[in-house]
Protein backbone atom coordinates (compact mmCIF):
# COMPACT_ATOMS: atom_id res chain seq x y z
CA UNK A 1 0.00 0.00 0.00
CA UNK A 2 2.78 2.61 1.00
CA UNK A 3 4.46 1.97 -2.59
CA UNK A 4 1.32 2.48 -4.30
CA UNK A 5 0.90 5.97 -2.48
CA UNK A 6 4.95 6.85 -3.19
CA UNK A 7 4.20 6.55 -6.52
CA UNK A 8 0.83 8.28 -6.88
CA UNK A 9 2.51 11.14 -4.65
CA UNK A 10 5.56 11.33 -7.61
CA UNK A 11 2.88 11.21 -10.35
CA UNK A 12 0.90 14.02 -9.01
CA UNK A 13 4.30 16.00 -8.52
CA UNK A 14 5.30 14.98 -12.16
CA UNK A 15 1.88 16.18 -13.26
CA UNK A 16 2.31 19.35 -11.81
CA UNK A 17 6.17 20.27 -12.71
CA UNK A 18 4.45 19.30 -16.47
CA UNK A 19 1.61 21.72 -16.05
CA UNK A 20 3.86 24.48 -14.53
CA UNK A 21 6.44 24.19 -17.58
CA UNK A 22 3.30 23.82 -20.42
CA UNK A 23 1.69 27.57 -18.41
CA UNK A 24 4.92 28.69 -18.34
CA UNK A 25 5.37 27.65 -22.43
CA UNK A 26 1.91 29.91 -22.83
CA UNK A 27 2.87 32.43 -20.91
CA UNK A 28 6.20 33.32 -22.45
CA UNK A 29 5.46 34.43 -26.54
CA UNK A 30 9.03 33.89 -27.36
CA UNK A 31 8.84 30.39 -25.95
CA UNK A 32 5.03 29.69 -27.00
CA UNK A 33 6.84 31.15 -30.69
CA UNK A 34 9.94 28.58 -30.54
CA UNK A 35 7.89 25.04 -28.75
CA UNK A 36 4.32 25.30 -29.42
CA UNK A 37 3.89 26.78 -32.81
CA UNK A 38 6.02 24.61 -35.12
CA UNK A 39 3.56 21.68 -33.68
CA UNK A 40 0.51 23.73 -34.09
CA UNK A 41 2.12 24.09 -37.92
CA UNK A 42 2.78 20.59 -38.51
CA UNK A 43 -0.85 19.15 -38.95
CA UNK A 44 -1.75 21.74 -41.28
CA UNK A 45 1.80 21.39 -43.21
CA UNK A 46 1.67 17.93 -44.37
CA UNK A 47 -1.81 17.69 -46.01
CA UNK A 48 -1.25 21.39 -47.44
CA UNK A 49 -1.23 22.07 -51.39
CA UNK A 50 2.37 22.85 -51.78
CA UNK A 51 3.44 19.68 -50.07
CA UNK A 52 1.06 17.41 -52.18
CA UNK A 53 2.57 19.18 -55.21
CA UNK A 54 6.11 19.04 -54.49
CA UNK A 55 6.93 22.49 -53.71
CA UNK A 56 8.37 24.08 -50.70
CA UNK A 57 8.42 27.85 -50.33
CA UNK A 58 10.63 30.10 -47.94
CA UNK A 59 10.86 33.65 -47.08
CA UNK A 60 13.21 35.37 -45.40
CA UNK A 61 11.95 36.04 -42.43
CA UNK A 62 14.75 35.58 -39.76
CA UNK A 63 16.09 39.21 -40.82
CA UNK A 64 12.45 40.80 -40.70
CA UNK A 65 10.22 41.66 -37.51
CA UNK A 66 7.94 39.26 -38.77
CA UNK A 67 7.17 36.21 -37.15
CA UNK A 68 10.23 34.08 -38.38
CA UNK A 69 7.75 30.94 -39.69
CA UNK A 70 5.10 30.61 -42.20
CA UNK A 71 1.87 28.80 -40.62
CA UNK A 72 0.10 27.13 -42.38
CA UNK A 73 -4.08 26.29 -42.91
CA UNK A 74 -5.79 24.26 -45.18
CA UNK A 75 -9.64 25.01 -45.83
CA UNK A 76 -10.22 23.56 -49.67
CA UNK A 77 -13.87 23.15 -48.69
CA UNK A 78 -14.61 27.10 -47.50
CA UNK A 79 -12.50 28.24 -50.75
CA UNK A 80 -14.56 25.92 -53.30
CA UNK A 81 -17.65 28.05 -51.68
CA UNK A 82 -16.53 31.57 -52.52
CA UNK A 83 -14.44 30.94 -55.88
CA UNK A 84 -17.62 29.16 -56.53
CA UNK A 85 -15.71 25.92 -58.23
CA UNK A 86 -13.65 22.99 -56.64
CA UNK A 87 -10.69 23.58 -55.18
CA UNK A 88 -8.04 22.03 -52.80
CA UNK A 89 -6.59 25.80 -50.57
CA UNK A 90 -4.10 26.40 -48.81
CA UNK A 91 -2.76 29.82 -47.06
CA UNK A 92 0.41 30.12 -45.48
CA UNK A 93 0.85 33.22 -43.34
CA UNK A 94 3.16 35.37 -41.06
CA UNK A 95 2.75 38.52 -38.43
CA UNK A 96 4.42 40.71 -36.72
CA UNK A 97 6.25 38.34 -34.05
CA UNK A 98 5.55 39.97 -30.78
CA UNK A 99 8.54 40.88 -28.03
CA UNK A 100 9.91 37.74 -26.11
CA UNK A 101 8.24 38.77 -22.61
CA UNK A 102 5.91 41.26 -23.36
CA UNK A 103 3.91 39.30 -25.38
CA UNK A 104 1.63 41.22 -28.49
CA UNK A 105 2.42 41.30 -31.80
CA UNK A 106 2.01 44.78 -33.45
CA UNK A 107 -0.72 43.39 -35.52
CA UNK A 108 -2.85 44.09 -32.27
CA UNK A 109 -1.92 47.73 -31.45
CA UNK A 110 -3.17 50.17 -34.02
CA UNK A 111 -0.65 52.46 -32.33
CA UNK A 112 2.09 50.67 -34.87
CA UNK A 113 3.04 50.41 -38.94
CA UNK A 114 2.24 46.82 -38.81
CA UNK A 115 -1.19 46.64 -37.52
CA UNK A 116 -3.47 44.32 -39.25
CA UNK A 117 -0.44 43.59 -41.53
CA UNK A 118 -0.05 40.28 -42.54
CA UNK A 119 2.36 38.63 -45.24
CA UNK A 120 2.26 35.20 -47.03
CA UNK A 121 1.25 32.71 -49.83
CA UNK A 122 -2.31 31.37 -51.27
CA UNK A 123 -1.91 28.33 -53.13
CA UNK A 124 -5.12 27.45 -55.20
CA UNK A 125 -5.07 24.08 -57.26
CA UNK A 126 -7.68 22.44 -59.87
CA UNK A 127 -9.05 25.84 -60.87
CA UNK A 128 -7.94 24.79 -64.76
CA UNK A 129 -6.90 28.06 -65.43
CA UNK A 130 -4.79 31.28 -64.07
CA UNK A 131 -7.01 33.27 -61.14
CA UNK A 132 -8.79 36.25 -62.86
CA UNK A 133 -8.85 39.74 -61.13
CA UNK A 134 -12.00 39.06 -59.62
CA UNK A 135 -11.62 35.58 -58.46
CA UNK A 136 -8.39 37.15 -56.80
CA UNK A 137 -10.82 39.78 -55.18
CA UNK A 138 -12.99 36.95 -53.91
CA UNK A 139 -9.95 35.03 -52.54
CA UNK A 140 -8.92 38.39 -50.30
CA UNK A 141 -12.09 38.22 -49.12
CA UNK A 142 -12.20 34.68 -48.45
CA UNK A 143 -9.40 35.43 -46.10
CA UNK A 144 -10.58 38.35 -44.42
CA UNK A 145 -13.73 37.68 -43.64
CA UNK A 146 -13.43 34.02 -42.85
CA UNK A 147 -10.08 33.23 -42.02
CA UNK A 148 -8.56 36.06 -40.77
CA UNK A 149 -11.30 38.56 -38.92
CA UNK A 150 -12.45 35.47 -37.22
CA UNK A 151 -9.29 34.61 -35.92
CA UNK A 152 -9.38 37.76 -33.77
CA UNK A 153 -12.81 36.84 -32.15
CA UNK A 154 -15.14 38.65 -35.11
CA UNK A 155 -18.16 36.72 -36.70
CA UNK A 156 -17.37 36.36 -40.60
CA UNK A 157 -21.11 38.05 -40.28
CA UNK A 158 -19.81 40.70 -38.34
CA UNK A 159 -16.90 41.48 -40.29
CA UNK A 160 -16.58 44.36 -43.18
CA UNK A 161 -14.72 43.77 -46.58
CA UNK A 162 -15.35 46.06 -49.33
CA UNK A 163 -13.22 46.14 -51.99
CA UNK A 164 -12.15 50.05 -53.02
CA UNK A 165 -10.39 48.53 -56.28
CA UNK A 166 -8.35 45.40 -56.82
CA UNK A 167 -6.41 46.51 -60.10
CA UNK A 168 -3.39 44.65 -62.71
CA UNK A 169 -0.23 47.03 -61.53
CA UNK A 170 2.90 48.06 -62.93
CA UNK A 171 5.69 45.88 -64.62
CA UNK A 172 5.33 41.88 -63.86
CA UNK A 173 8.38 40.44 -60.99
CA UNK A 174 10.05 38.12 -61.59
CA UNK A 175 11.07 35.49 -59.41
CA UNK A 176 13.63 32.48 -59.74
CA UNK A 177 12.28 32.42 -63.45
CA UNK A 178 8.77 32.43 -62.98
CA UNK A 179 6.68 35.69 -64.26
CA UNK A 180 4.77 36.71 -61.28
CA UNK A 181 1.43 39.07 -62.77
CA UNK A 182 0.92 42.29 -59.88
CA UNK A 183 -2.00 43.33 -58.49
CA UNK A 184 -2.79 46.41 -56.08
CA UNK A 185 -5.81 46.81 -53.66
CA UNK A 186 -7.35 49.22 -51.40
CA UNK A 187 -10.22 48.20 -49.20
CA UNK A 188 -12.33 49.43 -46.03
CA UNK A 189 -12.53 46.59 -43.81
CA UNK A 190 -12.65 45.71 -40.27
CA UNK A 191 -9.50 45.44 -38.01
CA UNK A 192 -8.51 43.58 -34.94
CA UNK A 193 -8.40 45.81 -32.31
CA UNK A 194 -11.12 45.26 -29.76
CA UNK A 195 -12.33 45.13 -26.03
CA UNK A 196 -10.07 42.03 -24.30
CA UNK A 197 -11.89 39.10 -23.33
CA UNK A 198 -10.25 35.53 -23.41
CA UNK A 199 -9.45 34.39 -26.23
CA UNK A 200 -7.04 30.80 -28.12
CA UNK A 201 -6.01 33.42 -30.57
CA UNK A 202 -4.40 34.89 -27.85
CA UNK A 203 -1.94 32.13 -27.59
CA UNK A 204 -0.86 33.24 -31.01
CA UNK A 205 -1.04 37.03 -31.04
CA UNK A 206 -0.72 37.99 -27.66
CA UNK A 207 -3.12 40.43 -25.60
CA UNK A 208 -4.48 43.06 -27.62
CA UNK A 209 -4.09 47.03 -25.63
CA UNK A 210 -7.18 48.49 -23.69
CA UNK A 211 -9.89 49.49 -26.06
CA UNK A 212 -13.46 49.87 -26.16
CA UNK A 213 -13.24 49.74 -29.64
CA UNK A 214 -15.06 46.85 -31.34
CA UNK A 215 -12.90 45.82 -34.58
CA UNK A 216 -12.34 49.58 -36.17
CA UNK A 217 -13.24 49.50 -39.99
CA UNK A 218 -10.27 51.22 -41.87
CA UNK A 219 -8.55 51.57 -44.72
CA UNK A 220 -6.26 48.87 -45.85
CA UNK A 221 -3.65 48.03 -49.00
CA UNK A 222 -2.34 44.94 -50.53
CA UNK A 223 -0.26 43.56 -53.00
CA UNK A 224 -0.84 40.08 -54.57
CA UNK A 225 1.71 38.51 -56.90
CA UNK A 226 0.15 35.68 -58.94
CA UNK A 227 1.71 33.32 -61.29
CA UNK A 228 0.15 29.94 -62.77
CA UNK A 229 2.06 26.87 -62.84
CA UNK A 230 -0.20 24.77 -65.80
CA UNK A 231 1.35 21.24 -65.76
CA UNK A 232 0.56 20.84 -61.40
CA UNK A 233 -2.35 23.71 -62.24
CA UNK A 234 -1.32 25.78 -59.30
CA UNK A 235 -2.04 29.29 -58.56
CA UNK A 236 0.52 30.34 -56.35
CA UNK A 237 -0.55 34.25 -55.16
CA UNK A 238 1.98 35.81 -52.93
CA UNK A 239 0.22 38.47 -50.73
CA UNK A 240 0.72 41.13 -48.56
CA UNK A 241 -2.20 43.35 -46.45
CA UNK A 242 -1.12 46.09 -44.65
CA UNK A 243 -2.99 49.71 -43.02
CA UNK A 244 -0.21 51.95 -45.21
CA UNK A 245 0.80 51.74 -48.73
CA UNK A 246 4.26 52.24 -47.68
CA UNK A 247 4.53 48.96 -45.68
CA UNK A 248 2.82 46.90 -47.83
CA UNK A 249 5.39 48.19 -50.38
CA UNK A 250 8.24 47.55 -47.98
CA UNK A 251 6.57 44.11 -47.13
CA UNK A 252 6.48 43.48 -50.88
CA UNK A 253 10.54 44.29 -51.39
CA UNK A 254 11.62 42.56 -47.99
CA UNK A 255 9.59 39.22 -48.32
CA UNK A 256 7.30 38.89 -51.24
CA UNK A 257 9.82 39.41 -53.87
CA UNK A 258 12.79 37.87 -51.88
CA UNK A 259 10.77 34.32 -51.48
CA UNK A 260 12.39 30.98 -52.51
CA UNK A 261 10.72 28.96 -54.38
CA UNK A 262 11.61 25.09 -54.90
CA UNK A 263 9.65 22.31 -57.16
CA UNK A 264 9.88 18.85 -57.24
CA UNK A 265 10.72 19.78 -53.24
CA UNK A 266 9.68 16.29 -51.76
Amino acid sequence: GRSVAVMKKHLIKTIAVLLAVLLFLLAVPGLRMIFLFPFFDLHFDKNSVARELGFELTMPLQSSSMLPVLLTYNDSERASKALHMPVSFTVDYTFSRPSFFLGRSHVMDPDESLYSSFAGAYWVSGTGHPLALEELALLVEFDVKKLMLPSFGLSSSDAVFEKKHVVKSGSPVMIRSDVFMKYTGSYIMSTPLHPRNFQLSYLLYGIPPKSFEFYPVQSMYGVLLQHYYPDEDLNLILYTLASSEDTVQSLEETLLKKVQIERNAY
